[in-house]
Protein backbone atom coordinates (compact mmCIF):
# COMPACT_ATOMS: atom_id res chain seq x y z
CA UNK A 1 0.00 0.00 0.00
CA UNK A 2 1.46 3.74 -0.83
CA UNK A 3 1.74 6.10 1.91
CA UNK A 4 -0.59 9.46 1.91
CA UNK A 5 1.49 12.20 -0.56
CA UNK A 6 -0.05 15.03 1.14
CA UNK A 7 -2.51 15.17 4.19
CA UNK A 8 -4.57 18.28 5.58
CA UNK A 9 -6.42 18.39 8.89
CA UNK A 10 -8.55 21.68 9.32
CA UNK A 11 -8.03 23.19 6.04
CA UNK A 12 -10.09 26.61 5.64
CA UNK A 13 -9.93 30.10 3.86
CA UNK A 14 -12.15 32.91 4.58
CA UNK A 15 -12.18 35.91 2.96
CA UNK A 16 -11.13 39.47 4.87
CA UNK A 17 -14.24 39.63 6.99
CA UNK A 18 -13.78 35.91 8.18
CA UNK A 19 -16.66 34.75 5.98
CA UNK A 20 -15.65 30.77 5.17
CA UNK A 21 -14.62 30.30 1.47
CA UNK A 22 -13.68 26.92 2.15
CA UNK A 23 -13.53 24.45 5.10
CA UNK A 24 -12.05 20.67 5.02
CA UNK A 25 -12.03 18.75 7.91
CA UNK A 26 -9.74 15.98 6.86
CA UNK A 27 -7.93 15.62 3.07
CA UNK A 28 -4.90 12.65 2.35
CA UNK A 29 -3.68 11.90 -1.21
CA UNK A 30 -1.75 8.50 -1.31
CA UNK A 31 1.35 8.54 -3.43
CA UNK A 32 0.65 7.53 -7.14
CA UNK A 33 -3.21 8.18 -7.21
CA UNK A 34 -5.51 9.92 -9.37
CA UNK A 35 -7.86 12.27 -7.81
CA UNK A 36 -10.89 13.79 -9.38
CA UNK A 37 -12.04 17.13 -8.18
CA UNK A 38 -15.56 17.86 -8.77
CA UNK A 39 -18.28 20.53 -7.66
CA UNK A 40 -20.53 23.48 -8.59
CA UNK A 41 -19.53 26.65 -9.48
CA UNK A 42 -18.49 28.42 -6.73
CA UNK A 43 -17.48 25.47 -4.60
CA UNK A 44 -14.73 26.14 -3.69
CA UNK A 45 -12.43 23.71 -6.14
CA UNK A 46 -9.63 26.36 -7.70
CA UNK A 47 -9.58 27.48 -4.52
CA UNK A 48 -8.61 24.48 -2.50
CA UNK A 49 -6.52 23.47 -5.82
CA UNK A 50 -4.21 27.36 -5.71
CA UNK A 51 -4.05 26.56 -1.72
CA UNK A 52 -2.70 22.87 -2.67
CA UNK A 53 -0.60 24.21 -4.26
CA UNK A 54 1.09 27.19 -2.27
CA UNK A 55 -0.38 29.69 -4.82
CA UNK A 56 -3.35 30.85 -2.22
CA UNK A 57 -2.51 31.51 1.31
CA UNK A 58 -4.43 29.01 3.30
CA UNK A 59 -5.12 27.99 7.08
CA UNK A 60 -4.36 24.26 8.00
CA UNK A 61 -4.36 22.77 11.82
CA UNK A 62 -1.99 20.38 10.27
CA UNK A 63 -0.45 19.36 6.77
CA UNK A 64 2.42 17.14 5.42
CA UNK A 65 3.93 16.69 2.31
CA UNK A 66 6.11 13.30 1.77
CA UNK A 67 6.37 13.13 5.54
CA UNK A 68 7.63 16.79 5.86
CA UNK A 69 5.68 19.38 7.89
CA UNK A 70 4.02 21.85 5.28
CA UNK A 71 2.78 25.51 6.19
CA UNK A 72 -0.30 26.47 3.71
CA UNK A 73 0.34 29.63 4.20
CA UNK A 74 4.17 30.24 3.35
CA UNK A 75 5.10 27.27 1.12
CA UNK A 76 9.07 26.83 1.71
CA UNK A 77 10.66 26.36 -1.52
CA UNK A 78 11.30 22.87 -1.98
CA UNK A 79 7.98 21.85 -1.17
CA UNK A 80 7.64 24.86 -4.40
CA UNK A 81 9.50 22.51 -6.53
CA UNK A 82 7.51 19.33 -5.73
CA UNK A 83 3.81 20.39 -5.86
CA UNK A 84 2.66 22.13 -9.67
CA UNK A 85 -0.66 23.46 -10.74
CA UNK A 86 -1.25 22.82 -14.09
CA UNK A 87 -3.77 25.87 -14.72
CA UNK A 88 -6.94 25.42 -17.15
CA UNK A 89 -6.55 28.83 -18.73
CA UNK A 90 -2.79 29.13 -19.04
CA UNK A 91 -1.34 32.55 -17.48
CA UNK A 92 1.24 33.90 -20.19
CA UNK A 93 2.62 37.35 -19.74
CA UNK A 94 2.55 39.95 -22.57
CA UNK A 95 6.11 40.01 -22.79
CA UNK A 96 8.36 37.48 -24.74
CA UNK A 97 8.80 34.19 -25.11
CA UNK A 98 11.87 34.28 -22.78
CA UNK A 99 10.59 36.22 -20.17
CA UNK A 100 7.68 33.84 -19.59
CA UNK A 101 10.59 31.04 -19.05
CA UNK A 102 12.17 33.20 -16.73
CA UNK A 103 9.33 33.84 -14.16
CA UNK A 104 9.96 30.68 -12.47
CA UNK A 105 13.63 31.11 -12.25
CA UNK A 106 13.26 34.38 -10.85
CA UNK A 107 10.80 32.81 -8.42
CA UNK A 108 13.69 30.23 -7.29
CA UNK A 109 16.14 33.08 -6.84
CA UNK A 110 18.42 32.46 -10.07
CA UNK A 111 20.52 35.48 -11.09
CA UNK A 112 20.13 36.95 -13.92
CA UNK A 113 23.37 35.95 -15.79
CA UNK A 114 22.24 32.14 -15.14
CA UNK A 115 18.86 32.50 -15.72
CA UNK A 116 19.29 34.06 -18.89
CA UNK A 117 21.57 31.14 -20.03
CA UNK A 118 19.07 28.51 -18.78
CA UNK A 119 16.20 30.60 -20.74
CA UNK A 120 18.37 29.89 -24.06
CA UNK A 121 19.40 26.34 -23.09
CA UNK A 122 15.30 25.77 -22.67
CA UNK A 123 14.51 27.64 -26.10
CA UNK A 124 17.21 25.90 -27.91
CA UNK A 125 15.98 22.92 -26.51
CA UNK A 126 12.59 23.40 -27.46
CA UNK A 127 13.34 24.64 -30.86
Amino acid sequence: MNRPLLTVQGLAKRFGDGMSLLDIGALSIVEGSCVILTGDNGAGKSTLLRALAGLEPAEAASATFAGRPLDLANYAADVRRDIVFVHQHPYLFARSVAANIGYGLARRGVGGAERARRVEAAIAWAG
